[in-house]
């Protein structure tokens, strides 16, 4: 009888051990899902890069609705940033995917969610491209020049500075990185002390004219394509 009841006992003791388990692991489940299981959110079967290549091959339309240019273009620009200022591919992303990203975002001005969702990656992943590129024309670093320095200037080396920015301690210092910069006094040189001023000021604002002038021809012609 004492044997019986014994058994008995144990049974029940194995029974409770059985259920603290149990709820242990309910325990244990519900932390895990809770604080350390991600669920996959960028699922689609088409990438970043796969999304660009279909449109970078297809209708030439399709690419400057999404880039604002047409695809060879953007090939170029692609190639031309990669060889002389310094975008590189990474592991998880190619160079031509990153300036995707860069042109994406700037042509349809959306947002770090919306481009994420776009090419399939992570808000952090889109912000890090999107940097990279921005590196590339801007050239903040010490190892090369950027693009911006090469493109945006006055086709006249004698193009004043606007006293505007002249004068503004915030965009003056961006203007004397530029390896073309002269400073306002050696432009008084190369003018001559007999310049006239009011012909100079004429051809300054005839000059931006026709700047905005092509400007706004080039977008009134990609938006008719």
């Amino acid at each position: 009888m004492d044997i019986e009841k014994q058994k008995k006992i144990e049974k029940l003791q194995f029974i409770d051990f059985l259920l603290d388990m149990i709820n242990d692991t309910d325990l244990v489940a519900e932390y895990y899902y809770k604080h350390m299981y991600k669920e996959p959110c960028m699922t689609s079967q088409q990438k970043g890069e796969d999304w660009m290549n279909d449109v970078l091959n297809g209708n030439s339309i399709r690419c400057v609705n999404a880039f604002r240019m047409h695809p060879h273009i953007f090939k170029k620009l692609c190639r031309e940033l990669q060889s002389n200022y310094g975008l590189k591919s990474s592991d998880k992303m190619s160079a031509l995917e990153k300036l995707g990203v860069f042109v994406y975002t700037l042509a349809l001005g959306v947002s770090n969610r919306d481009v994420g969702e776009r090419f399939q990656r992570s808000g952090e992943t889109i912000s890090r491209a999107f940097h990279d590129v921005l590196e590339a024309i801007t050239a903040k670093g010490d190892d090369f020049h950027g693009l911006a320095s090469d493109i945006i200037m006055p086709k006249d080396s004698n193009f004043p500075i606007p006293p505007q920015i002249l004068n503004d301690k915030r965009y003056m210092p961006y203007f004397k990185q530029h390896p073309n910069y002269i400073p306002p006094d050696e432009l008084q040189d190369v003018r001559g002390h007999d310049t006239n001023t009011e012909n100079v000021s004429q051809g300054t604002s005839n000059e931006m004219k026709r700047i905005r002038d092509d400007i706004a021809t080039l977008i009134w012609n990609a938006r008719r394509q």
